[in-house]
């Protein structure tokens, strides 16, 4: 059949498993965000609702915006090693770093 249906919930099931042979977690990350109604500058990014999150956590409502800090190490596993971070916030997101 040339022209078959994907189904969106099959094509999600083949990312997992392909991400899966992709990226290996070497260590988790500690999340904080400041949550905040409106977008807020740089320079007030923790003038919002300070909330300590886990993965899978919801970190505000519909529309409301956050400055996001994530911190971690690599772990001596993984050193010398291609390393990458995966992060998905489900929104926009601008990355900030040293």
């Amino acid at each position: 059949m040339p022209y078959e249906t994907v189904k969106t919930n099959r094509l999600k099931s083949m990312l997992e498993r392909l991400q899966a042979h992709i990226y290996e977690p070497v260590a988790d990350l500690r999340v904080s965000a400041w949550v905040t109604p409106e977008p807020v500058s740089y320079e007030q990014r923790m003038s919002g609702a300070q909330v300590d999150l886990a993965q899978g956590d919801r970190w505000g409502s519909l529309w409301d915006c956050a400055w996001f800090r994530f911190t971690g190490q690599v772990p001596e596993s993984a050193r010398g090693a291609k390393v990458v971070l995966l992060i998905d916030v489900n929104g926009e997101l601008c990355l900030v770093d040293e």
